[in-house]
């Protein structure tokens, strides 16, 4: 699915749950936004490619909008296939995206020196398993890039802290078209009326909230076609509309 031009959705699952990675044609080949897990660029993002008539060769960039890993786990397999590619985050998640045991000691076992409370066995061998390998980040955000990737179309880079500590999301201005990638700042259409709704697996709970109170501001004052990470295939791409003085998810 083509969202706006040059911006393709890979559709997949996790877990039971929804999965979207997204494609962006450049001007010398294709950014891959989030590689889902290690099992998902042989069932998912290599036939996307094929199908299109691309291949893991073109890619020049992947951006990991995060340190989860339903959204870093393929990078090992990416970079086999793609060793020309860069791979880029936030310099605040590039540690963890790079280390699977620094993210399963400081990241999802971040509760067990305070309180004890750890994943058993079983599910920590599954999540090294899921995100495979470790595979360096060579390039960190700090927020606010601008980078242009073909006939005048520009990409943004934002910070948006709260999920993790270096969510991103990604913003594309093509020819009039704006489109976001907004990762997991939504996990819920809910939160498009109540954003003050955080998730469980929310990191940092007021600075969820404020990114993205301002993520849908800026979502409402600018029209942006809207891709969340998450949300059911028939209304995940979607825009912030306000009715009666409250916003609200219109599917697109």
């Amino acid at each position: 699915m083509e969202i706006v031009d040059g911006i393709h959705r890979i559709e997949t699952e996790t877990g039971g749950k929804h999965l979207f990675l997204y494609v962006l044609e450049l001007a010398d080949g294709l950014l891959l936004i989030d590689t889902g897990e290690s099992h998902h660029p042989e069932e998912a993002i290599f036939p996307f490619l094929e199908a299109h008539n691309w291949a893991p060769t073109d890619l020049r960039w992947v951006f990991i909008t995060h340190a989860d890993v339903d959204h870093f786990g393929g990078n090992h397999i990416i970079r086999a296939a793609a060793p020309q590619a860069t791979f880029a985050c936030h310099n605040q998640d590039r540690g963890w995206v790079g280390s699977r045991e620094r993210t399963l000691a400081e990241h999802y076992n971040r509760y067990k020196t305070r309180y004890g409370v750890s994943y058993p066995d079983e599910v920590q061998d599954w999540l090294r398993s899921a995100m495979g390998p470790d595979v360096p980040v060579e390039l960190g955000f700090v927020g606010g890039e601008n980078i242009e990737i073909k006939d005048g179309r520009e990409l943004v880079v934002l910070h948006t802290p709260g999920h993790t500590p270096g969510h991103l999301v990604i913003l594309i201005n093509s020819q009039g078209e704006k489109a976001m990638v907004m990762g997991d700042v939504l996990h819920s259409k809910a939160q498009v009326n109540e954003p003050g709704w955080t998730a469980g697996v929310d990191i940092d709970k007021e600075a969820s909230r404020r990114s993205r109170n301002a993520i849908l501001d800026l979502a409402e004052r600018e029209g942006y076609v809207v891709a969340a990470g998450h949300f059911h295939p028939i209304d995940h791409i979607g825009k912030v509309v306000r009715l009666e003085g409250r916003r609200y998810w219109q599917a697109l």
